[in-house]
């Protein structure tokens, strides 16, 4: 099976919000921020989101979901484009967040580090989703900058 990894357009909004809804996921602001996320396909199904919110030059990952399986090579490849896509749009700071920390090590691998919320810029707190995860507790949140 041939896998896709493509920019989304606007066209893709509908099917992209209900794979989101399906993972019970938000879509507030997925409609204006189409232009800053990329899908995974498999002969044209789609089997993976991830995207940025955007605050000046700094942008938050956001809905980053899979369906399995997927192959760790996927994510290690959307990872690597969605840093790309940041740069090309000039984003130069990337936060994400996670409740995952058997993932921390992949991630560290991409130029992200644990921070501290107290650590965080008070640009984070502007992002829609930034405010709700500092008030979250189990939740680990990375930095990394896009050279």
């Amino acid at each position: 099976m041939e896998k896709t990894i493509r920019n989304a357009t606007t066209a893709d909004f509908e099917r992209v919000k209900e794979f989101l809804e399906a993972k019970e996921l938000s879509t507030i602001g997925l409609e204006n921020a189409l232009d800053h996320f990329l899908l995974i396909e498999t002969e044209g199904r789609l089997v993976g989101t991830i995207g940025i919110e955007v605050q000046g030059s700094c942008g938050l990952l956001r809905s980053f979901v899979t369906r399995l399986p997927i192959q760790s090579a996927d994510v290690i490849a959307m990872l690597g484009y969605i840093q790309e896509l940041a740069f090309k749009k000039g984003i130069y700071t990337l936060y994400l967040a996670t409740n995952h920390k058997d993932l921390l090590p992949v991630f560290q691998q991409f130029g992200f580090n644990e921070i501290l919320k107290e650590q965080l810029s008070s640009t984070f707190a502007d992002f829609p989703h930034g405010k709700h995860l500092l008030s979250v507790n189990d939740v680990h949140i990375l930095q990394s900058t896009i050279k």
